[in-house]
């Protein structure tokens, strides 16, 4: 099962790339902290922390496939098993269509 996502971003693909790849961007809005190498086999970490400690969590891996301003792909490895997450960013409308497949449930 996939679960796919599409949005129109008012920014450049760019803008939503560094979004979603540069950890000093990253933590302005998904994980606590990050560390990121945004290149195909570029190391990711992703922390989660939380009031209560119990909840915090980290994700990491290798990006899969990265291509600037178009597509990243990286492994989700989480506590429901191995996932895939995929952004696809496509240029459009003065913006940015982003699509988001979350594969592998």
């Amino acid at each position: 099962m996939n679960i796919e996502l599409t949005r129109q971003i008012d920014a450049t693909p760019e803008r939503v790339f560094q979004a979603l790849t540069e950890a000093g961007e990253l933590v302005r809005w998904f994980p606590s902290s990050a560390e990121s190498d945004p290149r195909t086999g570029g190391d990711y970490v992703l922390r989660f922390e939380f009031e209560d400690a119990s909840r915090n969590h980290t994700y990491s891996g290798q990006y899969e496939n990265v291509t600037p301003n178009e597509h990243v792909r990286y492994p989700w490895n989480g506590r429901f098993g191995d996932t895939m997450v995929e952004f696809v960013l496509n240029p459009g409308d003065g913006g940015t269509e982003l699509v988001l497949v979350h594969s592998g449930w």
